[in-house]
């Protein structure tokens, strides 16, 4: 059995029926250029049935090679994912094309000159157009019907690529495949291709003694709600009805909930996947249990919302709760004033929270040590560096990058800059985060923060972002140190 697709052209769409190999007028019109190009563009997708419960999705597509306008030559390819369903396995040419991707390309593909393989590129974020998906996914049922003796349903949102995938390697219950990552290493044969009820044991192992009813159904329309269940509860909440607000979604507090990683021994959620860790979870788990001993869940929820739905966290977020672990606040809050305490119980993470925090403990951020709060003043420390670190002291175009020489000088960083750098004392100190002013004259621009010969956070007084000219003298000066810089 074979089904194809092509491309309609008039409602960009596609539609069951063969493809031509060919271009129209249109499509030549659309992808000339001056210069040198090379387009992908596809013209064919087809789903076939072969012997031994094997499906094949195929995409047939020319390469369209242009210099100065005009056609250069053409090639006929194909691109081919093979699902072995008997065996649980997946194979593609190239191995790109099984790459899991959000959304892709659908009607062509620019690929620059200078790729060196430009098949691996294109196939990695090609689309998989829902029609086909469908179709290969009707024949997998066939196969699972067979197999089991049942036709598999799935009351999720999955689709593409990733549908197909999951349906090959756990056809009873796609979910499972997907929290892969949160199971980790003994996803294997904790829940096993065959195996049909994977909720319960999976709730054993995540350490959720006694789900709410309506915890299941929430987990069959979408896996991300019973990791979400679990981070809130880690974070001390207990209503369902509070924390179903959080769910239906793919991220909660800039984390992507299916790449955390579950530690049962400590029986946490956790984020692994970033080349370097950050402590903002466990922060956010020490104020979260600060603020229920003071307010209901609801207005936790209601406080935590604006964090919980942002894509990445920003600097007001970070330094309140970096003020707030380093002073102990959960330990012994009266070192803030009534006004500030509620503020922060009242409105969260704003930038008025977080200047009444400054003002509140600026003669106690610079004092911790041992992790507790030493209320005596600490010796005045020398911070030490490398050759290559002293080497990052420079001027260019009259501004002037200064190392800290002493702990101190975190502590003037920190009121020039109106902002909490006076709290990275530690860090500095135990060389993993390095600081630098940026100075004209007197005057301070910009506070650096280098992390792994990488600039991690660079920002004006009150955390403000840098305008455009500075950001230039910025790169300038890290690409003569050799730093990285990402701003682009």
């Amino acid at each position: 059995m074979k089904k194809p697709f092509y491309f309609d052209m008039e409602t960009e769409d596609w539609k069951e029926g063969t493809g031509q190999a060919s271009l129209t007028e249109s499509q030549m019109e659309l992808l000339s250029r001056e210069g040198k190009d090379r387009f992908f563009v596809p013209y064919q997708w087809t789903v076939e049935s072969k012997s031994d419960s094997i499906v094949e999705v195929a995409l047939d597509i020319l390469r369209v090679d242009f210099s100065e306008g005009k056609v250069q030559s053409i090639q006929e390819k194909q691109w081919l994912i093979e699902c072995d369903f008997a065996h649980g396995k997946l194979q593609a040419w190239p191995m790109a094309f099984l790459k899991e991707r959000e959304k892709g390309w659908v009607k062509f593909f620019h690929c620059p000159e200078q790729i060196t393989f430009p098949d691996m590129v294109g196939a990695s974020c090609v689309e998989i157009p829902a029609v086909v998906t469908d179709a290969a996914l009707s024949l997998l049922q066939g196969y699972a019907e067979k197999e089991f003796g049942f036709r598999p349903t799935y009351m999720g949102s999955l689709h593409g690529l990733r549908h197909i995938i999951a349906f090959c390697l756990r056809p009873l219950d796609m979910n499972i495949y997907l929290l892969r990552h949160v199971i980790g290493e003994s996803y294997e044969w904790r829940f096993p291709r065959e195996q049909r009820d994977n909720y319960s044991p999976l709730c054993r192992y995540l350490q959720i003694g006694s789900p709410p009813k309506s915890l299941r159904r929430s987990y069959g329309e979408m896996p991300e709600n019973l990791v979400a269940y679990v981070l809130l509860r880690q974070l001390g909440f207990r209503d369902i009805n509070v924390i179903r607000r959080f769910f239906q979604r793919e991220s909660l507090f800039g984390y992507h909930l299916l790449r955390l990683t579950f530690q049962p021994v400590r029986g946490k959620l956790e984020d692994d996947s970033r080349q370097q860790a950050n402590p903002y979870l466990e922060w956010l788990e020490r104020f979260c249990h600060w603020y229920l001993e003071r307010r209901s869940e609801s207005r936790l929820a209601n406080c935590l919302r604006p964090l919980a739905v942002a894509e990445r966290w920003n600097q007001d977020s970070i330094d309140i709760l970096r003020m707030f672990v380093v002073t102990n606040l959960d330990m012994d809050d009266r070192a803030l004033t009534q006004e500030t305490r509620r503020r922060l119980l009242r409105e969260g993470f704003t930038f008025a929270t977080h200047d009444g925090m400054m003002h509140d403990l600026a003669e106690f951020l610079p004092r911790q040590e041992r992790g507790r709060l030493q209320w005596n003043d600490i010796p005045n420390t020398p911070i030490h560096y490398t050759d290559r670190e002293k080497a990052y002291s420079d001027e260019i175009d009259g501004y002037r990058f200064v190392l800290p020489k002493e702990t101190d000088d975190l502590r003037l960083y920190g009121k020039s800059f109106h902002n909490c750098v006076a709290s990275y004392r530690q860090a500095v100190l135990e060389r993993r985060s390095l600081i630098l002013a940026m100075m004209q004259n007197e005057r301070y621009i910009a506070c650096i923060e280098i992390q792994q010969g990488r600039i991690v956070q660079a920002l004006g007084p009150c955390n403000q972002r840098l305008p455009l000219p500075i950001h230039e003298i910025l790169k300038h000066w890290a690409e003569k140190k050799k730093i990285v810089y990402g701003w682009c």
